[in-house]
């Protein structure tokens, strides 16, 4: 018998992206995008909308399923939590990985970096790393609103 999973076993990512959220679930190539308030104000409001919205994502993966099943295939796997906040607070991220939070280019994280803006270990490699917590000062400092 095939194993099948709630359609809340399946993560969604939730991005700030240029004046929007993005809904996102991988394992079912969704993406769903919710426009910020004007003022960028989080209001009980756009918290029911968002809410909705990961309602709306679960079931549509909940009829995904429904339907894979019914058709005879084997349901994905759910995607694993690749960071817990326990990894964040000592994780050491790479320019591009930082690059990517940011949405800026590498070379501009390390211009930063050598700018001093942005603190940095060199590992015995010659490679810099910013630490996660780090990074987060950052990214706040560059008027990013950070949603976790």
């Amino acid at each position: 018998m095939k194993k099948t999973h709630a359609s809340t076993e399946y993560p969604i990512v939730i991005k700030q992206i240029r004046g929007a959220i993005t809904l996102s679930c991988p394992d079912f190539k969704q993406i769903k995008i919710v426009d910020l308030p004007k003022d960028k104000k989080v209001t009980p409001q756009f918290l029911s909308e968002i809410a909705a919205e990961i309602g709306k994502v679960w079931l549509e993966n909940q009829a995904k399923l429904v339907e894979t099943v019914a058709a005879g295939r084997s349901c994905p796997q759910p995607s694993s939590v690749k960071m817990t906040l326990e990894d964040r607070t000592e994780k050491l991220l790479s320019p591009p990985e930082l690059s990517k939070l940011a949405g800026v280019s590498a070379d501009t994280i390390r211009r930063a970096i050598d700018r001093e803006e942005i603190p940095s270990e060199t590992t015995s490699g010659g490679h810099r790393k910013v630490r996660w917590s780090s990074a987060l000062k950052y990214l706040e400092e560059q008027g990013y609103s950070l949603l976790f």
